[in-house]
C-alpha cells in the first residue's frame, strides 16, 4: 500500500502562522504537523508516500527530501490551488496509480493504526474503505456519503481509476456515489483513535495541547522527558531557581532563565529564550523568539514579533525586541552583507568616476533628453502598523536613459550605497508589476532584497517575458546566497 498526503486551505485564521511557512510544517509539539503523519505511515510499514504541495512549495521539499530520515521515500506532485481530490490526482504520476492509497491530510493529527486500517480493507475486498473512530455510531452508506472529507480513507486502483476518468469535482460524497453507480463496494473501519484536523487556531492549540497531555497515544514527542510531564530537547537549559508546572516541552537549545514560570500547557519551540521573571501559560512559544523579562504570555502564540490571542482569535504586532523579539534575525550577517554591498559599491563607484562624470555632464548640457531620472519602485515588504501589516517598501531608483543596459543601471549605484538596493538581488517593481502579482509563488520574491543586479540578466535570454522575469526572482529568493550573489555580479560586470 502506498500513500498519498492530501494539501489543505489556508485558514484566515492560521495565516499569519503560514505567511511564512506551508501548513504542512505549522510546529505541534515542535514537529511539522505532517512529519508526525510521515512517522505514523512508517511506523506502520507504509513507506511510498506522494506528498502533495501547493503552499510554499519550496520549503516543504527542502524539509523533507527524498524522505530518508524516516526511512520512507517521498515523491511530489504540485498544484497552484485545491479544488478537491479527484483535481489532486490528476496531478499525480499515472505510472505511481498501480496500488492501493491511503488518502491522509496534510492538516491532521491522528494515531490511526493503519496497519489494522489496511488489513481490514483488504480482508473485506472494498474499493473504497473509510476510517471513523469508534467513538461515533457505527454509519451507513448514506452518512458515508456525508462524512467530512478529512478522514482518512482508502481505493484501490480500481477506485482510482473510476474517479480519474469520471472527474468528479466534489469530494468524498460524490466519489461515494460514483463508485455505487459503477458497482464498487465500500466499507467503513471503525476503532477506537483520535483524529484531529487543524482548520482554526483553536484546533491548531487543541492538537499541542492534547499531544502535551497525552491524550494522541503513540505521537512522538521530541526530547527527553526529564520529570513527570516535562521534556527537554537537546541542549534546552530550566534555572534551578525557574518555576515549571508540567506539561511542559522545552524544544533543543531552548533556555529558560531564572525567576521565570512556564506551565501548564506551554510548548516552547528551538532556541527560546524566556527572560527573568517572564510568566507564561498556556501558550506556545515557536522556534527562535525571545519572551523578554517580566513579560507576561497566556493563552497565546508567540513568534518572533506578533502574539496571537487564542481564545480571541486576533493577532498584534509587537514592535518592541524587548518584550517579544526575533531571535533568528542574522544581525551580524545581516550587517556583513550591508557593509559588503556598501564596499563594492563604492568600489565600482570610484572607478566608474570618470563615466559618471561624462554622463552627468551629458544630462547637464541636454537637460531636455532627461538623461538622467528619477523612477519609483518597490523592493520586499516592511512592516507598517501595528497589526504586522505588510506593504512593500517605495523608494527613488536613479538611472541613466541609454540603450546600453548596464549604463543605464550605474546611477542605482547611489541607491545601493543608500540602502535602497544590494547589488544582486530581485528586479524592484513598477506599480503596475506590482499590482500584477496574483499567485502564491509570485510573492516569494518578496523574501529577497531587491537588486540593482538580477539573475535573469545573467542566466536567461535578453527577450525573457515578465512571468520569466518573475519565475527567476522567485528561484533566486528560495535559493539565494553570498556565493550565488558574487557569481551574478561577476557575470554581469564583465558582460555588459
Amino acid at each position: 500500500m502506498k500513500a498519498i498526503i492530501l494539501p489543505v486551505g489556508i485558514t484566515e485564521s492560521l495565516k499569519l502562522l503560514t505567511d511564512h511557512i506551508p501548513e504542512n510544517q505549522l510546529p505541534v509539539a515542535n514537529k511539522p504537523v505532517v512529519e508526525h503523519l510521515i512517522e505514523l505511515l512508517v511506523r506502520n510499514r507504509i513507506t511510498d508516500i506522494i506528498f502533495v504541495k501547493k503552499h510554499l512549495p519550496y520549503q516543504t521539499e527542502q524539509y523533507f527530501g527524498g524522505g530518508e530520515r524516516w526511512g520512507a521515500t517521498i515523491t511530489y506532485a504540485l498544484i497552484s490551488e485545491y479544488k478537491s481530490i479527484t483535481h489532486t490526482l490528476l496531478r499525480v504520476d499515472a505510472s505511481k496509480m498501480d496500488d492501493s492509497f491511503v488518502f491522509l491530510p496534510a492538516n491532521c493529527v491522528t494515531n490511526l493504526d493503519l496497519a489494522a486500517f489496511a488489513d481490514f480493507h483488504f480482508h473485506n475486498g472494498a474499493d473504497i474503505t473509510f476510517s471513523l473512530p469508534a467513538t461515533k455510531e457505527t454509519m451507513t452508506s448514506d452518512k458515508a456519503a456525508r462524512l467530512r472529507p478529512w478522514h482518512p480513507f482508502i481505493l484501490t486502483p480500481q477506485a482510482l481509476a473510476c474517479v480519474i476518468t469520471h472527474k468528479t469535482t466534489d469530494d468524498l460524497p460524490s466519489i461515494v456515489s460514483l463508485l455505487g453507480s459503477q458497482n464498487l463496494a465500500s466499507s467503513i473501519f471503525s476503532s477506537d483513535y483520535d483524529f484531529l484536523s487543524i482548520d482554526s487556531l483553536a484546533d491548531y492549540w487543541e492538537a499541542n495541547k492534547r499531544i502535551l497531555n497525552g491524550d494522541f497515544k503513540g505521537i512522538l514527542i521530541p526530547g527527553r522527558q526529564s520529570s513527570s510531564g516535562v521534556w527537554t530537547n537537546i541542549g534546552a537549559g530550566i534555572h534551578p531557581d525557574a518555576k515549571i508546572t508540567a506539561p511542559v516541552l522545552a524544544g533543543a537549545g531552548c533556555n529558560i532563565l531564572e525567576g521565570a514560570q512556564a506551565g501548564p500547557n506551554v510548548i516552547l519551540g528551538d532556541h527560546v529564550i524566556v527572560d527573568h521573571h517572564a510568566i507564561l501559560s498556556d501558550s506556545i512559544v515557536l522556534d527562535h523568539t525571545y519572551i523578554g523579562s517580566h513579560t507576561q504570555v497566556k493563552d497565546s502564540v508567540a513568534g518572533k514579533d506578533y502574539l496571537i490571542n487564542i481564545p480571541g482569535n486576533f493577532s498584534t504586532f509587537i514592535g518592541d525586541d524587548r518584550i517579544i523579539g526575533d531571535l533568528a534575525k542574522p544581525m551580524v550577517a545581516s550587517k556583513g552583507e550591508r557593509m559588503l554591498n556598501l564596499i563594492l559599491a563604492l568600489m565600482l563607484t570610484l572607478v566608474l568616476a570618470p563615466l559618471f562624470i561624462i554622463l552627468f555632464l551629458f544630462h547637464l548640457l541636454f537637460p531636455s533628453k532627461n538623461y538622467f531620472s528619477l523612477k519609483k519602485r518597490y523592493s520586499r515588504y516592511e512592516t507598517v502598523d501595528m497589526m504586522g501589516g505588510k506593504k512593500p517598501k517605495a523608494f527613488d531608483l536613479y538611472s541613466f536613459d541609454s540603450r546600453y543596459r548596464f549604463i543605464g543601471k550605474i546611477a542605482g549605484l547611489f541607491n545601493v550605497i543608500k540602502g535602497d538596493l544590494n547589488l544582486v538581488g530581485v528586479t524592484p517593481l513598477t506599480e503596475a508589476q506590482l499590482e500584477s502579482i496574483e499567485h502564491e509563488w509570485q510573492t516569494l520574491r518578496f523574501h529577497a532584497p531587491s537588486g540593482l543586479f538580477h539573475i535573469w540578466e545573467v542566466e536567461g535570454s535578453p527577450d525573457m517575458s515578465w512571468e520569466e522575469k518573475l519565475a527567476a526572482d522567485s528561484y533566486y529568493a528560495a535559493m539565494r546566497s553570498i556565493k550565488m550573489d558574487m557569481k551574478i555580479l561577476f557575470k554581469r560586470l564583465f558582460r555588459w
